[in-house]
């Protein structure tokens, strides 16, 4: 049996795990790894505005880690699934790859909006490989929208998956 201490800090891939499958007797099953994302330079998780709604368009944030559902994600193929809604993290704008817009989430489609690279620490749009998951003018305070941004290494940038 395996176990996972809840207090065990991991940081990994995200994406070298989405593909880790479980034997259960002579049955298989998918593992969901579920697991908070938090950014690096102000240790609070990816989470979900409107208190983790589950409608589409709703803004990706940054938010005090509370190991509610709607700070927990799973890598499933190059997307990020959110837990409480089951919809992935995406771009708005129709998946505009401009500065500052908004991480939001929106009904998995299969689009390039939906597509991330994990590279370095950074989570990079694959609709625009010099576009990484940031925090709005480098924000840390509870709230603070996600955006895309000019990859460029910066503490705002850096990701970290916990489980």
């Amino acid at each position: 049996m395996l176990k996972i201490s809840n207090r065990a800090f991991v940081s990994v891939s995200l994406g070298a795990l989405a593909a880790v499958s479980l034997s259960v007797g002579s049955a298989s099953a998918s593992a969901q790894l579920f697991a908070p994302i938090t950014n690096q330079k102000s240790q609070t998780c990816l989470s979900l505005a409107n208190g983790g709604s589950t409608a589409n368009n709703v803004s990706a944030i940054l938010y005090t880690c509370t190991g509610t559902q709607e700070q927990s994600w799973e890598p499933r193929d190059l997307t990020y699934v959110n837990r409480k809604s089951g919809k992935c993290l995406s771009l708005a704008d129709g998946g505009s790859t401009a500065n500052g817009t908004k991480a939001i989430q929106y009904t998995c489609n299969g689009g390039a909006e939906q597509d991330w690279h994990l590279t370095g620490g950074q989570l990079v749009s694959a609709k625009n490989n010099n576009k990484c998951l940031s925090t709005q003018s480098g924000g840390t305070a509870d709230n603070t929208n996600v955006v895309i941004y000019d990859c460029n290494g910066a503490p705002e940038q850096q990701w970290s998956w916990l489980f």
